[in-house]
Order: C-alpha cells, then sequence, then structure tokens
C-alpha cells in the first residue's frame, strides 16, 4: 500500500500545534463539569479510546431520548479526550486528526437526526441544503484554522449548537415529532436556512484574521467545491470501504512516525497540569 503523507507532510506534522480560541457563552459553565469528568477517568483510559467511544454512542438511535442523551454523552467525551492527553502527556497530532475526524462524521448524524426530529424528512430539498450547509460551516471552520493557525470558537458555536440539538430532541420525545409540524409541513423549515446563512456569515466574518474568504473567494470556493465533487462522484460502497482503508492507512503512518499508540497510552515524562480546552 503506499504511504498516504510524504515524508515532508510528517515532517510538518511533527511540527503542528494545536491551537484553539473560544468565546463561547456556555463553555465556561461546563468547562467545570468535564474538568471533573476527566478526573473520573482511568490514567490508562487512551484519548482516541475516548473520541471513538463518543462517536459510537452518538449515532442516531430509533428514540429521540436515546439520540439526545448520545449527543450529550458524546459532547461530554469530546470534550475530555483533549484534556485527557494532557493530563496523561499523551497529546499528539494523531489525537488531533481523530478527533475532528470523529467530528466531521458525527455532525452528518448529528443533523439529520435533528432534521428527522423536526420532521424536515416531508421538506427533502430542504433537509438536504441544511444537511449540506452544515458540513459547509464545519469545513469553513477548519479551512479558516489551517490558513491562520488557530481553531477559533464564537459566542454561539459548537456548545450551544450541541445543547439545542438535545433541547430539540427531548422536546421531540415528550410531545411528538408533530410539535413541529403545521398540517404535514414543517413549521421550522424556513428558518433553518435563514439561520444557517446568517450563521455562516457571521462565522466568515468574524474567524477570518486575513480574510481569506473575501480576498480569495475564487480558491475558497474551489476548494470546497473539487471536495466535494470527490465524494459525490463515488458510490457510497465504495467510499465507505476507501475512507476506511485511508482512515487505517493515515493512522498507522502517524503512529509509526511518532512511535505511538493507536488506542494505548505509551509512557511520556511527568504530566504537566491540566490547561483549559474547549
Amino acid at each position: 500500500m503506499n504511504n498516504v503523507l510524504s515524508d515532508r507532510q510528517l515532517k510538518r506534522l511533527a511540527e503542528h500545534k494545536y491551537s484553539a480560541e473560544c468565546v463561547s457563552i456556555l463553555d465556561p459553565y461546563f468547562q467545570v463539569f468535564w474538568r471533573w469528568l476527566v478526573e473520573q477517568l482511568p490514567l490508562s483510559l487512551a484519548p482516541n479510546t475516548i473520541t471513538v467511544s463518543g462517536l459510537a454512542i452518538n449515532a442516531p438511535w430509533w428514540a429521540f431520548v436515546l439520540n439526545a442523551v448520545g449527543l450529550f454523552v458524546y459532547q461530554s467525551l469530546d470534550a475530555v479526550d483533549g484534556k485527557q492527553a494532557r493530563r496523561t502527556n499523551s497529546a499528539s497530532p494523531l489525537g488531533e486528526l481523530v478527533d475532528h475526524g470523529c467530528d466531521s462524521v458525527s455532525i452528518v448524524c448529528m443533523v439529520l437526526s435533528t432534521n428527522i426530529a423536526v420532521q424536515l424528512g416531508t421538506e427533502p430539498w430542504w433537509m438536504f441544503f441544511i444537511s449540506f450547509m452544515a458540513t459547509f460551516i464545519f469545513y469553513c471552520a477548519h479551512w479558516q484554522a489551517y490558513v491562520s493557525g488557530t481553531l477559533r470558537f464564537g459566542k454561539i458555536d459548537v456548545t450551544e449548537i450541541q445543547l439545542a440539538g438535545i433541547i430539540i430532541f427531548f422536546m421531540s420525545a415528550i410531545f411528538g415529532g408533530k410539535v413541529w409540524s403545521s398540517q404535514g409541513t414543517s413549521v421550522l423549515s424556513p428558518l433553518f436556512p435563514i439561520a444557517f446563512m446568517l450563521y455562516l456569515a457571521y462565522l466568515t466574518a468574524r474567524t477570518s484574521s486575513t480574510s481569506i474568504f473575501q480576498k480569495h473567494t475564487c480558491l475558497f470556493v474551489m476548494a470546497f467545491g473539487l471536495a466535494c465533487s470527490k465524494i459525490t462522484i463515488k458510490l457510497v460502497c465504495y467510499v465507505l470501504f476507501d475512507q476506511i482503508r485511508f482512515n487505517f492507512a493515515l493512522g498507522n503512518e502517524i503512529c509509526n512516525y511518532f512511535n505511538i499508540s493507536y488506542f494505548r497510552i505509551t509512557p511520556r515524562p511527568p504530566v504537566k497540569p491540566i490547561e483549559k480546552d474547549h
């Protein structure tokens, strides 16, 4: 099997340092819970195991209550994996890759299940638009992080959106899915696209320190368009196989380069104090 990463890319990966800024409204309150939660985990538990476990639990379940619980558990595990990495001094670029890779899968599950909860299945074009807008926003945030070197979170960001999803699931469980409907049409169908468009505009204006979207619009759109084209021209079964193969090869290359294990903690020097993490 050919290598996924070149020597130059692996060297740049070794030089990478995770950087994030967050002014989220709810994060300071959740940080208290997340710091307590990470202290309950054994030091032998690998951060990547926490990340992947959260993704598995967050898969859409048949009941809205379980969806809400699954999303809360995923949110919590996704928040403490980085803390566990620093707590055990096992932080690595592989951990960040696994974290954001699982996030990219989870966002599809979360948005799709939320669409189902509010009965947007009766509006397939709106559901299509919202699902791909969510992916686009996720892409924008990481493109901005790639350009500027820092992943920035706004006042209304991931934590607030996840909490809104949990509330939606509980409301659908308590009052039934029809609470969101009016004569068979979702009352939220015209609101979701507007909200996503406004949020995208805010995200771009707020986080792009180099004005990448305004100064290089064509490059920005082309990069996203080409990424989407690669996905849409392949059959679903082939894409799934290719994704698993790619992830396995990529993970092995990074593990071998850094001499670390995917789901085991390699002994390191003394642990540094826990720092605040999103």
